[in-house]
């Protein structure tokens, strides 16, 4: 039987405002002794945030500075791509949008 791999499997609550995470927080790439950036984007603009008049809704990324790999994200709306790009190995270049908002469908009115 294959061993799972963790890392990429996303958790995520849907309230309102929702919370989402797959990969690694700051504090775990921190302790891991990585050197990485929080790159952050708002989201008020989306959709899901517009519908629910959230005040506060932002996407957040860790990438590692040396390789440019994705070591966590956080935001529902995008959490599966991101899973996919942890599990897979894309860089943040990779994605297209330096992976701040990629999605499958654009939520963005």
């Amino acid at each position: 039987m294959a061993e799972v791999e963790y890392a990429s499997v996303p958790s995520v609550v849907f309230l309102v405002p929702s919370f989402a995470a797959v990969g690694m927080t700051e504090a775990q790439a921190t302790e891991a002794g990585l050197d990485f950036t929080v790159k952050t984007n708002e989201m008020t603009s989306w959709r899901s945030a517009v519908t629910y008049a959230e005040t506060a809704s932002i996407a957040k990324v860790l990438v590692e500075n040396s390789s440019d790999k994705i070591l966590g994200h956080g935001a529902a709306e995008t959490i599966h791509t991101f899973s996919f790009a942890i599990k897979y190995g894309i860089t943040a270049g990779g994605t297209g949008q330096q992976c701040l908002c990629v999605s499958d469908h654009d939520q963005r009115h």
